[in-house]
């Protein structure tokens, strides 16, 4: 079931009481000099109330994103967008478990958000970032040494890249008022998750 949790009249109470319950003790501090920020799935399919895909809290974190895309060029540090969509012949996995995806060159798989010439934007067939991208070669290039993860939806994409920044030996950054999820038990059950093992929650 969807829902509209996090709005702007409830983002901090609502960030507060998260934060009460998720595992702090390994968690890094935030140095923006070494991070890139990582815009996911910020595309028509997922921001257009039109769309079946729509993520009802998306308008209000593409708010919070835009702050943080605004900071991070003025620290100029990297800024990277993706979006989801699968070229003809290509394996499609989310095809195979939702029934429906997102073509390339579609409406759909438009950005919402529009990038600087100098930004990186990746097409990815699946849900982590990482997956057969040039990610990881860019921020490697880059000195990057930690990520700061926004977008849609937290449970899927976000969540996958989270866990495959880790796996890469990069620091987690995760947001809690940037990223969204269909309804609040889905993004709380990610925010717990991350936190014990994978990700520190700003």
């Amino acid at each position: 079931m969807k829902s509209a949790y996090l709005t702007a009249e409830n983002a901090d109470t609502k960030t507060s009481e998260w934060l009460a319950k998720l595992n702090k003790k390994h968690w890094k501090t935030f140095d923006i000099s070494k991070t890139a920020l990582l815009v996911i799935d910020m595309q028509h399919y997922f921001t257009d109330p039109d769309s079946h895909a729509f993520v009802p809290s998306a308008p209000f974190v593409q708010g919070n994103i835009q702050k943080l895309i605004a900071q991070f060029k003025k620290e100029k540090r990297p800024v990277i967008y993706t979006f989801f969509a699968v070229s003809p012949k290509e394996k499609d996995p989310i095809l195979n478990w939702w029934g429906k995806t997102v073509a390339t060159g579609s409406k759909d798989a438009r950005l919402t958000l529009e990038p600087d010439a100098n930004d990186l934007v990746l097409r990815k067939a699946a849900c982590s970032a990482f997956h057969q991208t040039t990610l990881h070669d860019f921020l490697q290039v880059s000195a990057v040494e930690s990520v700061l993860i926004t977008g849609v939806l937290s449970n899927l994409c976000c969540e996958s890249t989270a866990r495959a920044a880790f796996d890469h030996g990069y620091d987690v950054f995760f947001g809690l008022d940037s990223t969204a999820a269909y309804n609040e038990d889905q993004h709380l059950a990610t925010l717990l998750n991350l936190s014990q093992g994978f990700a520190t929650l700003v």
